[in-house]
């Protein structure tokens, strides 16, 4: 039997990180997670917060890896799974923005030689449409294993996409709203009119423009500098298994997968999420209006890639390998919440919303 958190603490106590503006904001929220991973056994836990895209508040406490154990850090690299389609979502806004791309655009009219083959009525999709999951992608895509064949990340998102498109539950655009893998198709878009892979894309409008460095596509290394994971059964709160990120570095959906792939320091992932919802950076007029749009009356999801609630912005991820994160935007204080957990649970119910909210109520007092 796996131990408890509090039997392999050991009396051992947790350190707040010095607050970056906000000193009684971040001791709050330092107790709040802490009283959180105490009740559900998790191991580490990261939060930032931003107003404006300037830090406000922070807390980090626990572990990357209990068999260890050692310290989790405030700027750990953090792999943040579905996050990566906002993060996406600002790439390409800035595409709109430099008029590489328009949302209006198909699929057909910028990849006829993937397309033209097949009779599938996604091939005339629109990127808001892939942006906002009205594209009538399936969420289930056959045939992924054929990814292993290819032996590169861009061909990679191809297949990908052709494979989503190809499914005989593709529907007409515009039919239906189904959280799907659109982000992909929105990719090889990108990757088409520019002539740049998603990767280099990255590095040009998040690396070099916004002195995000750290973010990147993939894990490539496991080592004691990055957090495991740990999937924790939500019954006993013992730890049954823990993630390993030597995917990351082998398997080919992991590496060319543009909507769950996105890892960063995450310091850096939570100043770019509040980028990417028009808060702060030198192109917030722009993305702001492209983190918020709702072309369709029909989906929750923005063609910023975001999903909406009453407070504003905000989207989960996991990448299935024992980790959680989420972001909240509350629009009328420009204000972003990024929760990361270095754990998952066994039912996959997403408790890390309690204190994801605990937090954002928090800065809302």
């Amino acid at each position: 039997m796996s131990l408890s958190r509090r039997e392999l603490l050991g009396g051992v106590a947790f350190a707040f990180v010095p607050s970056l503006v906000d000193d009684d904001l971040s001791a709050k929220i330092g107790k709040a997670a802490i009283r959180f991973s105490d009740a559900n056994g998790v191991p580490g836990c990261l939060v930032h917060v931003l107003r404006g895209g300037k830090p406000l508040a922070s807390h980090v406490s626990g572990f990357r890896d209990i068999q260890s154990p050692n310290e989790l850090k405030i700027d750990d690299r953090v792999a943040v799974g579905s996050l990566s389609k906002p993060i996406a979502g600002y790439v390409i806004g800035r595409l709109v923005e430099e008029k590489y791309l328009r949302w209006d655009q198909t699929f057909a009219s910028l990849v006829d030689d993937l397309t033209k083959d097949m009779k599938s009525p996604c091939k005339d999709a629109t990127l808001e449409e892939f942006m906002n999951h009205t594209a009538g992608l399936p969420y289930q895509v056959p045939g992924q294993e054929q990814i292993a064949t290819v032996s590169s990340v861009v061909e990679g998102r191809e297949l990908l996409v052709r494979l989503a498109m190809a499914a005989p539950d593709a529907v007409k655009p515009g039919s239906r709203m189904l959280y799907a893998s659109g982000i992909n198709a929105a990719v090889v878009m990108a990757e088409r009119v520019t002539g740049k892979t998603f990767e280099d894309l990255i590095t040009t409008y998040v690396g070099e423009e916004l002195g995000l460095s750290s973010i990147r596509m993939g894990m490539d290394a496991v080592d004691a500098t990055v957090p495991r994971g740990h999937i924790v059964d939500s019954k006993t709160h013992d730890y049954v298994r823990y993630g390993h990120y030597e995917w990351w570095g082998k398997n080919m959906k992991f590496r060319c997968d543009a909507a769950v792939s996105v890892t960063g320091k995450a310091d850096q992932i939570a100043q770019l999420m509040s980028f990417a919802a028009g808060y702060g950076g030198p192109h917030s007029k722009a993305l702001l209006k492209t983190s918020h749009e709702k072309p369709m009356s029909i989906s929750p999801y923005t063609q910023g890639g975001w999903s909406t609630n009453a407070l504003g912005l905000f989207h989960y991820g996991s990448t299935g390998q024992g980790d959680w994160s989420a972001v909240q935007v509350v629009d009328s204080s420009k204000t972003a919440v990024f929760v990361y957990l270095n754990c998952n649970f066994e039912d996959n119910s997403f408790k890390g919303t309690v204190l994801l909210d605990e937090v954002v109520k928090l800065c809302r007092a």
